[in-house]
């Protein structure tokens, strides 16, 4: 059952995620079509005789595409603060 209490928390959760995908979006300055983009990752493909499906973007792979685009996985936005060896879990070797 749903709370009320917690639409302010997903207020601002949303709010959040759409702020961070328009700072994604501002830096882009690909003129490429979306359709084009997708187009080698959307389709099957067959190789060495197995067929690997392609990327179902507004199906069954959607939440894996939210995953892998949360702002903390930009090369960018790494720190050394983030790192094992700065968090006392070891090196990185």
């Amino acid at each position: 059952m749903y709370c009320v209490i917690y639409i302010n928390q997903r207020k601002k959760i949303s709010s959040d995620r759409v702020g961070a995908f328009t700072e994604h979006i501002a830096i882009v300055s690909d003129k490429t079509p979306i359709g084009k983009l997708m187009k080698d990752v959307t389709f099957s493909k067959i190789q060495n005789g197995r067929k690997f499906r392609g990327v179902d973007v507004l199906g069954k792979d959607t939440e894996l595409l939210h995953a892998i685009s949360e702002p903390k996985f930009d090369a960018d936005a790494i720190t050394n603060k983030m790192t094992p060896a700065t968090q006392g879990a070891g090196t990185l070797d």
